[in-house]
């Protein structure tokens, strides 16, 4: 049994690394192990590939996918706004604000 990944409660937590370093198993493991929030996954384009989420015991229907283009600060900003989401994944190459 894994010991369960705990993330801050109500801080911005940044998880960074090489490309296929694992932040996305390390995110969607803590997605699995915490099924009572209702997330946001904010990308600039998509590379999520929302299918294979179930596999890693992840639900769907938890997930509001938003590919946003250059405006993926001021979505998640609007979903910050919103307070309907209690965990809020950011992927985007760059935040230059």
């Amino acid at each position: 049994m894994q010991a369960k990944f705990q993330i801050p409660q109500g801080a911005l937590t940044e998880i960074s690394g090489k490309n296929g370093c694992g932040k996305t198993e390390v995110v969607l493991r803590f997605l699995a192990q915490n099924p009572q929030h209702r997330i946001a996954w904010i990308e600039n384009e998509f590379t999520i590939y929302p299918c294979a989420l179930p596999q890693h015991g992840v639900q769907l229907h938890r997930i509001l996918f938003a590919e946003a283009g250059d405006e993926a600060l001021w979505t998640a900003q609007q979903v910050l706004r919103s307070r309907l989401f209690k965990v809020i994944v950011l992927s985007t190459h760059s935040l230059t604000e």
